[in-house]
């Protein structure tokens, strides 16, 4: 109980800080729902008190009408505040959406890639919980003034027709209660099921991955997964209906068994006179206004606590760790830029085995850096460890000699600009996936989609720099080939007003001219910054001040490109040779 009344705290404080008025227009539907139903007990109890006792026909009609009116004042408040409700539900609707797609975009980065969060927020992305939530605790409240109202009217009841309602209500608690905790249950265990088939159906409907399925004829492929998938959710869900089937029955035997106890009682009174036939239609209606009161109450107060669990869940959501602006910490200023890795080691989270181990390195500001290794090595965690989206298992990284614990995180990651290998596009124009605002420097950004070489692409277009990426939000859009998004990519990081540029994998989907002419325009275009490259195109390195060799997470080799090879059986002089290798066997196979 102490869990469902925190839940139902932050549930009410979580949608007046959304939208006020959402939370207030339930009053008065609360009201008007909790007493509209004693219209139909009080009012045809006097008009048959009134035709028993022959009054005036004026009396009678006087009655009626009020009933009426009422009844139709009633309806009309009903519909009008539900019509409001309705429309500010839109409204909450939106801002519940953007509060969750803020968290996320904010929770630190570790948790992103956490399977039991991606369940939790499976469970919890959709909004229809919450509106039950309100819906099942405001017609709890509903029910419970309603049944107060109810047992004042049939107190004069005797006490076996009052036991008999007592006892269902209870039966009705306790089955209603283990049906909706089992299937919380079922949607905690159905949330990876889902999650899968979601993943499944965007593969199916994706019009980006067309050609892949076509060429390979993975039609099949992916059915038949999805079809493995779906056999086991399907047969758990049969459970889930078998018990939904046998609880129903039961609540349903328990209902004829109170009609019958009801019925029996209160015509057993009238035959003796202890009372009216007004008095009899009255506690009729009044006792089946009861039962399916009381029923409503029972299963709100278990809907409570069944949908109480999703709110739950959406606490433990807002609660994730974020990586938030901190007025306390320190600033990195624009400037020069010294990053300095002191016996660093780290393991991801849940693994036992180190990604990097004891890595010590200092790259001086302004200075072009290339990262290479074998795949797994540990090019790539060592660029998010310097970025700060993890932290350190053990040692330290300092930017200008401080911690970068120490620095706020959003005002040091404005200081980093990347290119990252899995090219991420937006469905937006061209514009905006490079300078990703929609202020912008205009001569800048020309002279950076020149440099990139993205010029002649873009004046070819009907709608140059404003075209849309993608179709699917505008017919106008385009598909641009690997080689052509990854220029955007690197014109996006080059665009931002950074002092460190992270460029991973810069080079890997251009042609061998676009390779060449990118090779020397990069360097160029971050001359005046620090540039660290993490690449398997081993060309870039020639041209660099240093290069840091991975190799199963350890750093085993550093130095410039003579250096480097000038080492004994070293692992950059073996990579690179195996490298320039087809480039010469190549070359004499086009003499020949």
């Amino acid at each position: 109980m102490k869990k469902t009344l925190k839940s139902m705290y932050f549930m009410l404080k979580y949608a007046w800080s959304l939208d006020k008025l959402y939370l207030l227009l339930r009053i008065p539907i609360t009201l008007v729902s909790s007493l509209r139903p004693f219209i139909l007990i009080i009012y045809p109890a006097k008009i048959i008190d009134a035709i028993m006792n022959g009054s005036e026909i004026g009396i009678i009609n006087r009655y009626i009408i009020e009933m009426a009116l009422l009844q139709l004042l009633a309806g009309f408040l009903s519909y009008l505040f539900n019509k409001l409700l309705t429309i500010r539900y839109n409204a909450f609707e939106y801002k519940h959406s953007l509060a969750m797609g803020r968290k996320v975009m904010n929770v630190s980065f570790p948790i992103t890639e956490d399977a039991e969060v991606l369940d939790l927020i499976e469970r919890i992305k959709s909004i229809g919980y919450i509106e039950k939530s309100f819906e099942s605790l405001f017609s709890f409240v509903s029910c419970f003034i309603t049944i107060v109202g109810l047992v004042w009217v049939l107190a004069e009841v005797n006490i076996f027709v009052m036991l008999t309602i007592a006892i269902v209500l209870v039966v009705n608690i306790i089955l209603n209660r283990r049906l909706k905790l089992y299937n919380y249950q079922w949607q905690k265990e159905a949330a990876p099921y889902r999650r899968r088939n979601d993943y499944l159906l965007r593969l199916m409907y994706g019009f980006q991955y067309g050609k892949e399925i076509r060429v390979n004829q993975m039609e099949s492929y992916l059915t038949d997964k999805y079809d493995e998938h779906s056999v086991e959710y399907l047969a758990k869900m049969k459970k889930v209906g078998d018990r939904y089937f046998l609880i129903n029955n039961l609540t349903s035997l328990a209902a004829v068994v109170q009609l019958l106890v009801v019925y029996m009682s209160l015509s057993g009174s009238a035959l003796a006179g202890a009372i009216t036939i007004a008095e009899f239609t009255k506690f009729i209606n009044a006792v089946n206004s009861l039962s399916s009161s009381l029923v409503r109450f029972s299963n709100g107060f278990v809907e409570i606590r069944n949908n109480f669990n999703y709110v739950e869940d959406l606490m433990n959501f807002f609660s994730l760790e974020e990586d938030k602006s901190d007025s306390e910490k320190k600033n990195l200023n624009k400037g020069d830029v010294e990053i300095e890795f002191c016996n660093v080691s780290f393991k991801y989270p849940n693994t036992t085995h180190y990604a990097l181990e004891n890595v010590s390195v200092k790259i001086p500001p302004k200075s072009k850096i290339t990262i290479v290794g074998l795949n797994g090595s540990g090019k790539t965690t060592f660029t998010k460890l310097m970025l700060g989206l993890y932290k350190p298992t053990s040692g330290h990284i300092y930017v200008n000699g401080v911690d970068i614990n120490e620095f706020d995180s959003k005002a040091y990651l404005k200081r980093f600009a990347c290119a990252f290998q899995d090219l991420r596009m937006f469905a937006y124009p061209i514009r905006e996936n490079i300078v990703l605002s929609q202020d912008y420097d205009k001569k800048k950004l020309e002279e950076t989609i020149d440099q990139c070489e993205l010029m002649s692409v873009i004046e070819k277009l009907p709608l140059k720099i404003e075209t849309p990426i993608f179709k699917f939000l505008d017919k106008a859009g385009v598909e641009f080939s690997g080689g052509e998004t990854q220029k955007i990519e690197i014109a996006r990081a080059v665009y931002k007003d950074s002092d460190v540029v992270i460029l991973d994998e810069p080079l890997a989907s251009l042609d061998p001219v676009s390779e060449y002419n990118m090779d020397y325009g990069i360097h160029k275009m971050v001359n005046d910054r620090t540039c660290i490259f993490v690449s398997h195109r081993l060309s870039l390195a020639r041209g660099c001040d240093q290069i840091l060799v991975f190799d199963k997470g350890h750093l085993s080799e550093s130095g410039t490109h003579d250096e480097l090879m000038h080492i004994k059986d070293g692992k950059y002089a073996d990579m690179y040779n195996k490298q320039s290798s087809f480039y010469v066997a190549e070359e004499n196979v086009n003499n020949e």
